[in-house]
């Protein structure tokens, strides 16, 4: 444009323009678009009278790259985040202590309030109670692993 690109006639053949076959402001915009989007030019394409479309090129190419890998890094992030899962599962209010098979056994309820299914769900339990060691040291929050499950919980 400040080359006078748009200004010309596009059948004058002493003129050299800055973007072949670039006479309108939508040819110009699909350049940019072609140059953005691909690796080859076809009908329009920079010619060598105006250096600052190689500058101008460029530096849309890095802007171009930079603004497609932020995008990118964006929807990874967002796809790569896990769910709030806490607020989807429930436990139940109350918790039993029974007999089973001779042994006490804990009893509780564990819901999940999204309408997809668990597909191999695993539980971990652990009871923290206070412990008194060998040496007479005193632990008040020492934790136990419970056995909550078949062969691995």
């Amino acid at each position: 444009m400040y080359h006078g690109d748009l200004e010309r006639d596009a059948d004058d053949d002493t003129w050299d323009p800055c973007i072949r076959n670039g006479n309108s402001a939508i040819n110009i915009f699909l350049f940019a678009f072609t140059t953005q989007t691909t690796i080859g030019y076809g009908f329009r394409y920079p010619t060598d009278a105006c250096p600052l479309v190689v500058c101008v090129m460029c530096v849309q190419f890095m802007v171009g790259i930079l603004c497609q890998t932020l995008m990118a890094g964006v929807i990874f992030a967002k796809l790569a985040r896990p769910i709030k899962r806490a607020a989807t599962i429930m436990f139940s209010k109350n918790a039993v202590i029974c007999m089973r098979n001779g042994k006490l056994c804990l009893q509780f309820r564990v819901g999940d309030m999204r309408k997809s299914l668990l597909a191999e769900a695993h539980v971990r339990l652990q009871m923290i109670k206070k412990c008194i060691t060998l040496e007479g040291e005193t632990l008040p929050f020492h934790q136990f692993d419970m056995n909550v499950g078949y062969d691995t919980g």
